[in-house]
């Protein structure tokens, strides 16, 4: 009979990135909000035997899915416990069946886990009505990213259109082994080095973020859809001057941000940090968060700011292997002191997958800790764009968020029609919220 004393004998370390999640997780080990969530909500008519053994055969590519976690006493560690099983949950004789569905995943995403005990995932299939189910995912952060989560889906998706159709079987994924061994080698390299003394003189002077030391254990999300003209807007502009679509969208929110702050800001920009074909099909954890500078110059030529920010993002794309806890913790930044203030992620991976004879709509429950503010662009100008604004309750109520979003919409549609941000007005004489007074 195997124990869990069997089981982490084959265990291995944590990446730095894993190491941070452990960290935040032991400070607070009530707190559920690295717990991180999707649902898919397929239309039509659906075959439920394939999906289940998608998802089943998804179970058995991704062991990922199925780590248990445990400091056994010498430094946190992993190892793949047994499978977890698919739940299902068949609702559609309840008079509100998308309601108890929705209810069940947020008692599931709100419970705190026994990360030595049960599987860091878990998957469940809902029966709404005929032509409607929902297929939920939640995972810990400590096992998968954002990225890693979109991947688990669209593995879904491709063992599901290999059974209706008699596709091929998607490539087998590339084991977790590669990002640990790929974690190990960056840690004892001469790029490292190089990394660490690059954000160092870039951040040596920069204005530091005040804020909450641990996350919340909830957040509040004010959603909606960019409307069709703005995102053709964009691509036009950035097409016309020769930017990345996404730079743009990143500079100019830190550009709204800013103007509330002065002028200039640190936001939190997230990059993937999986380099090559292989590290992108891996499901894990490995994104970073960078702290990015950012200073307004209102008499400017926009495009020629923008294009200035763009450069600087790639810049610090190009070290962004390097952990940004870690830079705060060589920085100094104790207690309330943060690296930086609010986050700007630009999400295009995160779209619906396609299955075959269905309509599929993406879902995003939570994508860990909320510290301040964080806007999310998810999806990409051709398809449509969801922009999700989550704030931490401590600081911003549910009214404020909705009103930041009226106005970001309109500071983005402005400024793309704009030769300079000074033409930009300010907030229509509207004052500060009172999340903005109190920082």
């Amino acid at each position: 009979m195997n124990t869990r004393a069997d089981q982490f004998d084959r265990s291995t370390p944590l990446t730095e990135a894993q190491e941070v999640y452990w960290r935040m997780q032991v400070r607070d080990p009530g707190n559920p909000i690295l717990n991180t969530g999707l649902y898919l909500e397929l239309l039509g008519a659906l075959d439920s035997q394939a999906i289940m053994q998608a998802v089943t055969r998804t179970i058995a590519d991704m062991p990922t899915l199925s780590l248990r976690f445990l400091d056994p006493g010498d430094g946190p560690r992993q190892a793949p416990g047994p499978p977890l099983m698919l739940g299902f949950a068949d609702l559609s004789a309840q008079p509100d069946a998308e309601k108890q569905a929705l209810e069940l995943m947020q008692a599931d995403s709100r419970r705190p886990l026994r990360l030595a005990e049960e599987p860091a995932a878990a998957l469940t299939f809902f029966v709404i009505d005929l032509e409607r189910h929902f297929l939920y995912l939640r995972i810990h952060h400590l096992a998968i990213d954002c990225y890693g989560m979109v991947l688990v889906a669209n593995r879904i998706a491709a063992h599901y259109a290999a059974l209706v159709q008699d596709a091929p079987l998607p490539e087998p994924p590339h084991p977790l082994s590669l990002a640990i061994d790929e974690d190990a080698a960056y840690r004892n390299s001469a790029r490292r080095v190089e990394d660490r003394n690059w954000w160092h003189s870039q951040l040596a002077h920069l204005p530091k973020a005040i804020g909450p030391a641990v996350s919340g254990h909830d957040y509040l999300r004010a959603r909606r859809e960019l409307p069709a003209g703005l995102l053709e807007t964009l691509t036009a502009f950035a097409q016309t001057h020769r930017l990345i679509w996404a730079d743009v969208l990143r500079a100019l929110a830190g550009a709204y941000l800013a103007r509330r702050t002065g002028g200039e800001a640190v936001i939190g920009l997230p990059y993937p940090a999986r380099l090559g074909q292989q590290m992108a099909a891996v499901p894990c954890t490995i994104a970073n968060v960078l702290p990015y500078y950012l200073r307004l110059d209102e008499d400017a030529p926009l495009p020629d700011w923008l294009a200035r920010q763009s450069a600087r993002m790639v810049q610090g794309r190009h070290h962004g292997r390097y952990r940004s806890e870690v830079l705060r913790r060589e920085l100094g930044l104790t207690g309330r002191a943060r690296l930086f203030g609010p986050v700007v992620k630009v999400q295009p991976f995160e779209k619906p997958p396609e299955f075959p004879g269905l309509s599929c709509r993406l879902h995003i429950l939570g994508a860990g800790a909320v510290d301040d503010l964080i806007l999310t662009f998810r999806g990409e100008p051709p398809s449509g764009m969801v922009f999700d604004l989550d704030g931490n309750p401590a600081l911003y109520s549910i009214e404020e968020l909705h009103e930041h979003g009226d106005r970001i919409e309109a500071f983005l549609d402005a400024a793309l029609h704009a030769d300079r941000l000074a033409r930009i007005p300010a907030d229509d004489g509207r004052a500060a919220t009172s999340a903005e007074a109190r920082r």
